[in-house]
Formats: structure tokens, C-alpha cells, sequence
């Protein structure tokens, strides 16, 4: 299994000068009223976040499905990843993590879900510091299944490891990565 996680990444939650304070705000804020309000407004934030950023790209080609919605829930495409790779997947913002990390950072983990069997295949991490934009800061990728919380001042991956004769469904066992 084969775990990614760019330079980048490292550098950005680590480095206290990765991320420029100059920048205008960008502030993931609580929504008032309910919380289904609160949520539709994080999600269309992320989107926004997605947008954005000059490493995903959303991918109108990939039709939408009975899960997914085109507008609240596009394909993203990672971009810059090894050659024959494809890493990508339906936003799933509902479901983003959100914590700080090492060096005050404040870090958001999305989900993108591949509507299959396996789930969620890459997370995407954005962070910032202080009021600074959130920036894009790289992937996680592994086989499926993957979770990835941010606690305890640091991103922690959950994957899976499958034995040679498990399904995609279920693998045998569960490895936690820990970057910090």
C-alpha cells in the first residue's frame, strides 16, 4: 500500500512561515440556526476553499450520482500527482475533520468519497495560521477506507491493510499514521 503525503504538506503544518499572515481573511465561521444551516454553510465554504486552489480541479466530465450532486458534491481531480496515478473523488465536505495542528495551524481534512465499495480513497488538508486563507497543503491517499482526524496537535490517518485474500469491502486490518 502506498500512502501519500506531499513535501508540501510537511512543510506547511510544521513551518511557522509556511503560511503569510498578510492574507485576506477567509474564516470558516458557525452559521446561525440549525444545524443542517451550519453544515450547508462549511460545505459551501470548502467549495469555495476547493476553488480556489490551483492543485484540484473539479472535473464536470464525471457525471453526477444518486449520492452525489454536481453542485454540492463535484469530482474533484488532485492535480501534480505521480504519472498513471488518478487520485480524486465526489467532495464530501458534510464530513470534513477540522482541528489544529503543530504550530497553531488550524487544519480542515475533506473526504472525497469515490461512491464505491472502498469509500473514501484520498482526504484533502487545507490549512492556515491565524486569519490567513486556508491554502491547500496536500493528500492523503491509501486503498480505501481512509479516515483522517486532526487531534491532539497532529493529522492522524487510519488505512486499511489488506491481507492477499481480502475484499475491497473489508480489509483484515487497520494501520494508524500519525503526522504531526
Amino acid at each position: 500500500m502506498k500512502l501519500l503525503l506531499s513535501i508540501l504538506a510537511a512543510a506547511a503544518i510544521l513551518s511557522p512561515v509556511a503560511a503569510p499572515a498578510a492574507q485576506t481573511p477567509t474564516p470558516l465561521t458557525k452559521a446561525a440556526g440549525t444545524a443542517a444551516v451550519e453544515k450547508a454553510a462549511h460545505s459551501a465554504q470548502i467549495l469555495a476553499i476547493v476553488k480556489a486552489s490551483p492543485h484540484l480541479k473539479i472535473d464536470r466530465t464525471v457525471p453526477a450520482t444518486s449520492v452525489f450532486d454536481a453542485k454540492n458534491h463535484p469530482y474533484i481531480n488532485v492535480l501534480g500527482v505521480p504519472e498513471g496515478q488518478a487520485v480524486g473523488g465526489y467532495l464530501s465536505a458534510d464530513d470534513a475533520n477540522y482541528g489544529t495542528v503543530a504550530g497553531g495551524y488550524r487544519a480542515i481534512a475533506v473526504p472525497l468519497e469515490s461512491d464505491g465499495s472502498g469509500g473514501v480513497f484520498t482526504q484533502v488538508l487545507f490549512a492556515r495560521l491565524g486569519t490567513a486563507k486556508y491554502t491547500y497543503i496536500g493528500y492523503i491517499g491509501s486503498g480505501g477506507h481512509l479516515k483522517v482526524e486532526i487531534k491532539n496537535d497532529a493529522i492522524v490517518a487510519t488505512l486499511p491493510y489488506y491481507g492477499p485474500k481480502d475484499a475491497n469491502c473489508c480489509p483484515s486490518k487497520l494501520i494508524v499514521q500519525t503526522y504531526a
